[in-house]
């Protein structure tokens, strides 16, 4: 607009037939106002920036309240942020999350209280008097722990309404023979649980097929299960994950903890790596050890 206002005065020069540089005066007048307009402009991104910075703080003390309460100590589950981009770092191309490398990811797992005591409690909230185990399971569906970790990450995200929110649970389709994303990552990077890759701690060379995630109080008793990503909450520059805590301190424990969860697995030794202060039950061992078509008929006793 200064600009236009400056040619039309130059315009108004010319209309005696010949070009007049305009005055001092006036050049210095607009020049001023120039500035001044430009000077605005760099105000109102700066509060712009500033008032952004604001919001996203605001957001990050909601999100860590509800969290606080929807996925408490006391239930049985544990939360850990992290970037994306120290997931993206660290996997395949295929596997990176679809996101800015500075955006808020949280990782979701289950202690072993969980289970006989939220998710039983879950379960016995669709089971009405006179109803025994058939009904719930016609209710739930033949998978109760992935429907109800639909329903609590659907239940984050309604509470946490209008933030934006991307769940991911750990029993997403996958695309290509690869997971969504890679949650030993996401539990590596966050802290929460160190990842034992499957090669040789010495050689390097890739032993086995598959690495094993230990959490520094449960051992191999907890599960992932999943992430929630929150695509315009971006983490300052200044924000580090904690390092995860190394539980097996010599090679040949990680060897024999490789061994046992890629060799051994259904025995559950692998779990007790670590020296674990809290393990699954024997209900809940069971339980995870049974097929899934099989594993209702373990719980019937809740519903009695």
């Amino acid at each position: 607009m200064l600009m236009q206002c400056y040619s039309s005065i130059l315009g108004s020069y010319r209309t005696v037939g010949a070009y007049v540089r305009p005055s001092r005066f006036v050049q210095s007048l607009l020049e001023s106002r120039i500035f001044i307009s430009l000077r605005w402009s760099s105000d109102v991104i700066v509060h712009q920036r500033r008032q952004l910075c604001i919001k996203n703080n605001d957001n990050e003390s909601i999100i860590y309240r509800a969290l606080d309460k929807q996925l408490a100590q006391r239930d049985g589950f544990e939360w850990y942020r992290f970037k994306v981009g120290s997931h993206n770092a660290i996997v395949q191309e295929n596997v990176r999350l679809k996101f800015e490398d500075d955006v808020l990811g949280v990782l979701v797992l289950n202690t072993p209280s969980f289970f006989e005591t939220t998710f039983k409690e879950w379960l016995r909230q669709h089971c009405n008097p006179g109803e025994g185990v058939d009904d719930v399971k016609t209710k739930v569906g033949p998978h109760p722990v992935e429907t109800f970790f639909n329903w609590k990450f659907m239940q984050i995200e309604m509470h946490l309404s209008p933030i934006r929110v991307v769940s991911i649970c750990d029993f997403e389709p996958v695309r290509h023979r690869l997971p969504a994303v890679s949650l030993p990552a996401c539990g590596h990077v966050s802290g929460a649980a160190y990842f034992y890759h499957p090669n040789h701690p010495v050689t390097g060379e890739k032993i086995y097929p598959q690495g094993l995630s230990l959490h520094p109080k449960y051992g191999g008793y907890f599960a992932f299960r999943g992430v929630i990503i929150f695509p315009d909450v971006h983490l300052a520059a200044t924000f580090k994950e904690p390092q995860p805590l190394k539980t097996l301190d010599t090679d040949a424990k990680v060897l024999e903890a490789l061994e046992l969860f890629n060799k051994h697995w259904m025995d559950n030794r692998y779990r007790d790596c670590g020296d674990p202060i809290e393990k699954y039950s024997a209900l809940q061992l069971k339980y995870f050890n049974t097929v899934s078509r099989r594993r209702w008929r373990l719980i019937a006793h809740w519903f009695q």
